[in-house]
């Protein structure tokens, strides 16, 4: 899935006609997954409204599906770098998400999980502001627009709003955020949130 600043997601598609990313599905390197898991799709992903990358792939699991990757890119004029990995359910419920890495000279951890109670915690840290969403959506990466996509599974011209639990990439706080996803054809998503 493509994300554009314009709100706009294409899935699988090799372009973006938006102004925030561009993305290109590479070839498998060869090289098998991990045990027990597919690799279905590898993407390179590139800002386009400043400098950036995300790399990332898709691999399914006998219980669900793993979203990780890593993404370079300018935070304000200190460079940043951030793996992530990102945890669905077979019907691509968010589980956890974990992101580590570095913006400029100080370090970013942020561990989100969702409890055998369905509470999600922060860093280990209960929120209930979290209570009863369905989808993480990583601020920084593209990537994590797909659980929310393939979960709400739209025939083309439905619209569902959501709410997400978010990692924000301003302030790296993690809250509630609203999203509104429409399916305009079958390969192209128009997104919207209040932020």
């Amino acid at each position: 899935f493509f994300v554009g600043a314009n709100g706009s997601v294409q899935d699988k598609s090799l372009h973006d006609d938006g102004q925030h990313w561009r993305g290109f599905e590479l070839q498998p390197a060869g090289s098998a997954p991990p045990t027990g898991k597919i690799a279905l799709h590898r993407i390179l992903w590139q800002r386009l409204d400043r400098v950036g990358q995300d790399a990332r792939r898709f691999l399914r699991t006998d219980t669900g599906w793993i979203i990780e990757g890593t993404a370079v890119f300018d935070q304000g004029g200190a460079a940043a770098s951030l793996g992530y990995r990102l945890d669905c359910g077979p019907a691509w419920q968010s589980r956890s998400a974990e992101v580590s890495g570095w913006i400029g000279g100080h370090e970013v951890t942020q561990d989100i999980r969702r409890g055998e109670d369905g509470r999600w915690q922060v860093n280990g840290i209960g929120d209930d502001r979290l209570s009863g969403l369905c989808d993480i959506d990583l601020g920084f990466t593209p990537a994590s627009s797909t659980n929310a996509i393939r979960r709400l599974s739209l025939p083309a011209g439905a619209e569902a709003g959501t709410e997400a639990v978010w990692l924000d990439a301003e302030d790296w706080e993690v809250k509630p955020l609203r999203q509104t996803y429409r399916r305009v054809a079958e390969r192209l998503y128009d997104y919207a949130s209040p932020l």
